[in-house]
């Protein structure tokens, strides 16, 4: 069942403790997704419900689905089952550009890897979020953004002249451009020191306050639990499909016909037809 307004999920949450007060300040609440690959198993996840200013750490194994349901949660992908409602819209209801737009409008996103238009400054990638999302340019929130975070002194340089650490902090950056109520962020951390990995969460955790915005950080990385006080743990992938067949088939292949012949054959011949000629002749 897939729902298109916050009515639809107070009918199927009904005798559920959450209530319409709850649901009004909601940003984000997923029912029963669920997602395959082609050709792979499919994966169940767990609902979620996060409210204006709330931080959740999601974790789990490799393998799990943590990416997926950040890309499902962002609107990247569709799910083949179940509703993602962000700010009162169900993603999988909205066409492609809608929800384009809609995602622009209202998620930060903060990738492992930073990504920018090589051919844009600091500056133009950050203004391109806004024009993206069809929204004005605010100079003065592009202004307060590279104070905050120490990047005036790169904002008309190309991305690729950049420090890593001045790199992760533009794409926080530029995720925070428009102001979004849904901070995602994948793997920040996940090649960093203690220290770095420290001030990554904690700049991306005062990002988010300073927006009012929910944050969900999705992480492998065990350091970034001490920073959060609700997690939600990925079940591991299942198995099943991996299960190993009866070894029984496996066993070595007789080896009779390999047993060599009798030796009988390989006796010499009689060397009497060796004998030299009688020396009468």
């Amino acid at each position: 069942m897939r729902f298109h307004t916050i009515s639809d999920w107070l009918a199927c949450l009904s005798g559920c403790p959450l209530d319409e007060t709850y649901l009004c300040h909601v940003m984000l609440l997923t029912h029963n997704l669920h997602f395959a690959y082609a050709g792979a198993s499919p994966m169940r996840f767990p609902d979620i419900g996060v409210q204006k200013g709330d931080s959740l750490l999601i974790t789990g194994e490799s393998g799990c689905g943590k990416t997926t349901l950040l890309h499902l949660l962002a609107g990247l992908l569709t799910p083949q089952q179940g509703s993602v409602l962000l700010g009162g819209k169900a993603l999988e209801r909205m066409a492609a550009a809608e929800r384009d737009r809609w995602r622009g409008r209202q998620i930060g996103l903060v990738f492992q890897q930073p990504h920018f238009v090589r051919s844009l400054t600091v500056r133009e990638n950050w203004m391109a979020a806004a024009w993206c999302a069809g929204l004005p340019v605010e100079r003065s929130v592009l202004d307060e953004l590279a104070d905050r975070l120490e990047l005036r002194h790169v904002l008309d340089r190309p991305p690729h002249t950049l420090s890593a650490g001045e790199k992760q902090r533009a794409s926080i950056a530029r995720a925070m451009v428009n102001q979004p109520a849904l901070l995602l962020a994948d793997e920040p951390t996940s090649a960093l020191d203690d220290r770095r990995c420290a001030q990554v969460v904690e700049l991306l955790k005062r990002e988010a306050s300073a927006a009012s915005a929910a944050l969900i950080i999705v992480t492998h990385d065990a350091r970034v639990r001490e920073h959060f006080a609700r997690e939600l743990a990925l079940a591991p992938p299942s198995m099943e499909h991996l299960t190993p067949p009866s070894a029984a088939h496996l066993n070595p292949p007789s080896m009779e016909h390999l047993n060599p012949p009798s030796a009988a054959h390989l006796n010499p011949p009689s060397a009497a037809h060796l004998n030299p000629p009688s020396a009468a002749t």
